[in-house]
């Protein structure tokens, strides 16, 4: 789950990702679908940046996107119609 945005960098934040993930910097991200709210697959970026926590327990991903966030207004997102 996407937790923010760093403006300096211009990268997303997830947090508090389990430490034992097999994550890798270069890896693409998508969307998993869960939840329901959003088609699975959608591209969001590759991951720029990993990092521990202080206690080591566990990871902080940031994602860099070829999205410029700050010229955004309204964003839509389309799927197929399961009938």
């Amino acid at each position: 789950i996407l937790n923010g945005y760093d403006k300096d960098n211009k990268t997303l934040i997830i947090k508090e990702v389990d430490k034992n993930s097999n994550i890798n910097i270069g890896d693409d991200v998508l969307t998993s679908g869960l939840g329901g709210l959003f088609p699975t697959g959608i591209y969001i970026g590759k991951v720029e940046n990993i990092v521990n926590d202080k206690y080591d327990l566990s990871k902080t991903i940031y994602i860099k996107t070829n999205q410029d966030f700050d010229a955004i207004h309204y964003v839509t997102v389309l799927g197929e119609k399961n009938d």
